[in-house]
């Protein structure tokens, strides 16, 4: 990059291998020779914006969450308030984008509402609080997004999903786990309709997990929801010969498809150490009612019928506190 004019700092310019999109030239970035810069939880790198940077896909089974800070030099004075207005104006006229330049994926949230904060729970919360931000959550706009196209909404595979544990004969806390065990969707608007819908994996039993668990939440129940999709991963796999292709044909092709970004079938050796992990078996018996949770029209309870039930499962686990 370069700078021009009386004032260096005032007046960068953009590479000439930027693309209208603002971003370096796919072709002409694979020449550039790149330094690694490898950072511990909690550290900081500061970086000027004109400077070449780039992120790789994140492929651990991990999520990383970075949180960037804009600032601007302080001899061009304090530009924060008009450095936000045009980018808002800008950003609402293009379609509603989190960036100007088209190297993010994803939606603008709404700090406004509650599952914009993905790990908005808190062990300070009230029990009756708690379970008053999940109705919000699953009865409000999100919780009728679809889970699968012209299918189901997030919140008909939730009671499905929890009718299913009770016609099994599950316990209340596993009633309270196939209702809730897919979150993680809703905390990150993550839906059919929309626009990164499977173009990536974005963990949403890890997320989903840490919510409840910040919720308090018993062990039982946020262990069983972070391993759902290691369910599906073990009753897909070769180690269980036949009924693995079976189990694989009997998934929708979504599921198929959120599948394959999840890493696939466990391998025997995979399949095998996940056997040995606490809480296999009730992750396993919640995909399988997962997987049977996806019927157009099926008749259930309402999120309401399960309130008190949810409320007595999370005073379980605050009182271990």
């Amino acid at each position: 990059w370069s700078k021009g004019g009386k004032n260096p700092a005032a007046t960068p310019k953009l590479s000439p291998d930027t693309t209208e999109d603002g971003i370096i030239d796919p072709k002409k970035c694979a020449n550039y020779e790149w330094d690694a810069c490898e950072l511990e939880p909690g550290d900081i790198a500061l970086f000027d914006s004109y400077i070449p940077h780039k992120s790789s896909p994140n492929k651990s089974p991990d999520s990383r969450r970075l949180l960037y800070l804009t600032y601007n030099d302080a001899t061009l004075g304090d530009l924060r308030s008009a450095y936000y207005k045009q980018k808002m104006e800008r950003l609402q006229s293009d379609g509603n984008r989190i960036s100007h330049i088209k190297h993010w994926q994803g939606e603008v949230a709404d700090v406004q509402n509650p599952i914009a904060r993905v790990s908005g729970g808190s062990a300070t919360m009230s029990p009756e609080d708690a379970v008053k931000e999940l109705r919000e959550i699953y009865t409000g706009a999100v919780g009728q997004t679809q889970y699968e196209k012209a299918v189901i909404t997030q919140l008909e595979h939730a009671l499905q999903s929890a009718q299913q544990a009770e016609l099994n004969g599950g316990s209340e806390e596993q009633i309270v786990a196939a209702l809730v065990h897919d979150i993680g969707h809703l905390l990150q608007n993550d839906h059919a309709d929309g626009k990164v819908f499977l173009a990536t994996d974005h963990a949403h039993e890890t997320v989903g997990a840490e919510y409840l668990r910040s919720l308090g939440f018993p062990e039982a129940i946020f262990k069983a929801v972070e391993m759902h999709v290691s369910g599906k991963r073990f009753l897909t796999s070769e180690y269980r010969g036949d009924d693995g292709e079976k189990y694989y044909e009997h998934l929708t092709p979504v599921s198929k498809a959120s599948l394959k970004l999840q890493g696939g079938p466990f391998t025997k050796d995979e399949a095998e150490e996940f056997l040995t992990q606490t809480g296999a078996k009730l992750s396993i018996d919640l995909r399988i009612w997962d997987d049977n949770s996806k019927v157009k029209d099926c008749k259930t309870k309402k999120w309401e019928d399960y309130q008190e039930m949810v409320l007595k499962v999370l005073k379980r686990g605050k009182d271990k506190e």
